[in-house]
């Protein structure tokens, strides 16, 4: 598929979406479980390839779908993923519910914050970070959370194309070179060298 014609089927599907969890007047709770069912999907490779194979039917992969989804997820969202696999379009997904939250951003006023952390934290942690920045920005926020034990601690803020390193890798780093910079070898003379 061309990245266009992709772009322009994920677009629609997205657009699709919020229009009828708007109509349903459920995009909030649409946005919560797309969030899990991304997530279900990205850290699960085999079912993406399964929800993906040509030779498995459509109505098993539907079926599939039925016992991960059905009674845990909005019949929306159902109705999109068998939409897609019927289709053949599985591959898809993860594309449309990233559309679809970024459409729902815009259309909201809300702004997608990335905080990377060394380790996770509590829901009530979260949801402090949550309160702080939409105090701070004065807009609601989203926020997705990435886990990287390199930076040691702290944490690393992305909002658009500003970004806030409090990381104490980054600390570190300004440390050991600012230490390079006031110790700088000196070269001693020996009196015994001829």
């Amino acid at each position: 598929m061309k990245n266009d014609t992709k772009q322009a089927k994920t677009a629609a599907y997205a657009g699709f979406l919020l229009e009828l969890a708007k109509q349903n007047d459920c995009f909030e709770q649409i946005d919560i479980e797309l969030e899990i069912v991304g997530e279900a999907v990205e850290n699960n490779q085999e079912l993406l390839d399964i929800l993906d194979n040509p030779f498995i039917e459509p109505k098993a992969k539907i079926n599939l779908i039925d016992m991960i989804f059905a009674g845990r997820t909005h019949k929306i969202i159902l109705a999109l993923i068998n939409s897609l696999v019927s289709k053949s379009e599985a591959r898809l997904l993860t594309n449309v519910i990233t559309a679809y939250r970024t459409m729902l951003d815009k259309d909201s006023g809300r702004q997608l914050i990335k905080i990377t952390l060394a380790s996770n934290i509590s829901d009530e942690q979260k949801e402090h970070i949550k309160n702080q920045l939409t105090k701070t920005t004065g807009k609601p926020v989203r926020i997705k959370y990435h886990i990287d034990p390199s930076i040691i601690g702290g944490m690393i803020i992305t909002r658009g194309d500003k970004y806030f390193d409090n990381s104490i890798s980054r600390a570190l780093k300004i440390t050991q070179e600012h230490i390079k910079e006031k110790i700088k070898p000196q070269r001693i003379e020996n009196p015994y060298e001829v």
